[in-house]
């Protein structure tokens, strides 16, 4: 009975740390809504787990994919809050149905994932590891091998860096993106150019091929410029010269310019929807992470919610 009290006090504590890991998980769940990493120059979540709170990667993970789950409403806060169901057990189950509806292309049913979860309830994480191996629709991955160059490599290890992952998968995906966003940058570029080929037809049409008697030229009516989103080239070149080819962004916490030299987009400091214009002062470079998080600060994480899903 000596030992009572101590063991009576740790069962307090260790009911204090499973509130607290709530608490944790739903304060990662506010910074990921409206991706306040992005002021602290975390290109994402995990990044901030691992380096402003100091996770290993292992840590980092396991919250990242556990607040995932919470964030689903399938009643998972009370049973981590209650030991029910651990921290590591979550965050297998949230890789789990990550890889099934990829591999499916299907969403799983919501009474689908809270069976699961009734299942893996009070299993240690190898148990549920085990369980939810089982379950696997296709437990191989498809594999496919890549033969690269020094410079390409050199490339994947710089992404691999930025994205703080050694996801092959994910990356690949990150190389396919950009190279997606290219190809949407050209057609944009060929659309105007076609644009303006015609808007120099139709103003040759009003002018004359030869000017009246007397020698007086006709007055042209002048066609008034309408106002477009389009930045010009010109000016993308001198945001690009000021900007180095780097993101522009400054963090308000420790006045820290983010990293980021790729996936870089033009930005009108003054919206464009509530009249930005522009000029070479209006306009900043930003990585994509920043360009999503200056958006959110002006019209709000639920407005720019459904733009976040759309592939480019």
């Amino acid at each position: 009975m000596k030992h009572s009290k101590l063991v009576e006090e740790t069962i307090l504590y260790v009911k204090k740390e499973q509130q607290f890991t709530l608490l944790v998980l739903t304060n990662l769940q506010k910074i990921d809504h409206e991706k306040i990493f992005l002021d602290y120059n975390c290109q994402s979540l995990f990044a901030f787990c691992t380096d402003i709170l100091k996770y290993n990667d292992s840590e980092a993970s396991v919250r990242v994919n556990a607040m995932r789950l919470l964030g689903q409403n399938l009643g998972v806060s009370e049973k981590i809050e209650s030991g029910q169901l651990t921290l590591s057990s979550a965050a297998m189950i949230q890789r789990f149905f990550v890889a099934e509806e990829k591999e499916n292309n299907e969403q799983l049913t919501s009474q689908k994932k809270t069976q699961i979860i009734e299942e893996m309830q009070g299993k240690s994480a190898r148990a549920t590891q085990e369980a939810l191996n089982a379950k696997r629709s296709n437990p191989r991955p498809k594999t496919y091998n890549l033969v690269v160059n020094e410079e390409t490599y050199t490339k994947i290890e710089h992404i691999s860096h930025e994205m703080g992952t050694k996801d092959q998968s994910k990356i690949l995906n990150k190389l396919c993106d950009e190279h997606d966003e290219v190809s949407s940058l050209k057609e944009e570029l060929l659309c105007c150019q076609q644009l303006l080929a015609k808007a120099r037809t139709e103003l040759s049409k009003k002018v004359p091929a030869n000017p009246p008697a007397g020698g007086e030229p006709m007055p042209v009516q002048a066609v008034p410029e309408a106002k477009s989103r389009f930045i010009p080239t010109e000016v993308k070149r001198a945001v690009l010269l000021r900007a180095g080819g780097q993101c522009e962004h400054r963090s308000h916490v420790n006045g820290d310019r983010c990293k980021m030299k790729n996936s870089l987009e033009f930005e009108h400091c003054k919206p464009y929807s509530i009249d930005g214009s522009n000029d070479v002062e209006n306009i900043k470079l930003l990585c994509r992470g920043h360009n999503i998080r200056e958006a959110i600060k002006v019209f709000g994480a639920q407005k720019i919610s459904p733009y976040l899903h759309k592939k480019t």
